[in-house]
């Protein structure tokens, strides 16, 4: 089977699991902050150099409004919640 990928538009309150193989792309996030809640979680951000890592409880602010790729390293558990930031 193929890996798996799924495109949203980034709203703040969502959570989703990322097994082995998922990927998210999420779109217009800029401002957002993505959390890790479990396992560890690659971010990789488009037109931007340096992807992130996250561990569990570690989070960061998206700066660009550019697509943003999120995966787990296998699997991982994420939030997309507002940050405080942008209120």
């Amino acid at each position: 089977m193929g890996a798996q990928g799924i495109r949203i538009v980034c709203s703040t309150g969502m959570s989703f699991g990322l097994p082995r193989g998922a990927t998210v792309l999420l779109k217009h996030a800029a401002g957002a902050r993505i959390v890790c809640r479990a396992g560890t979680l690659w971010m990789s951000e488009y037109r931007c150099h340096d992807d992130q890592v996250l561990s569990t409880g570690q989070s960061v602010v998206v700066g660009g409004n550019h697509d943003v790729v999120l995966s787990g390293l296998p699997q991982a558990r994420a939030e997309v919640i507002e940050s405080p930031e942008c209120q």
